[in-house]
């Protein structure tokens, strides 16, 4: 008889939480817990959302100042070459004072 009593499970005192029931203060705290952690987690995925924001501006913004840079670089040596190439137009279309008549 032994034998069949230690491959029994005692059915008396129950190991998992499951089978007892939770009183309604012990649900209640649980409840405001999953809510308070539940509203850090989002804190703390806002916080990292604001400073990947912040970080993705800064980035973006250095981005358009270095491309600005450059174009305005560009610009200037554009705008010297056509200041030369007028320049160069207007004294070849004056008349040239020793040329023989």
């Amino acid at each position: 008889m032994t034998a069949s009593k230690s491959c029994r499970t005692p059915a008396s005192s129950p190991k998992t939480s499951f089978s007892r029931p939770r009183s309604a203060p012990a649900l209640l705290t649980s409840e405001q817990e999953i809510v308070k952690r539940s509203q850090q987690h989002a804190a703390e995925i806002l916080s990292a959302a604001q400073k990947s924001a912040k970080e993705l501006t800064r980035k973006a913004t250095l981005y358009c100042e270095t491309i600005l840079k450059n174009s305005e670089e560009v610009l200037g040596r554009s705008m010297a070459d056509i200041k030369n190439t007028r320049m160069n137009l207007r004294s070849a279309a004056r008349p040239k004072n020793n040329m023989p008549k």
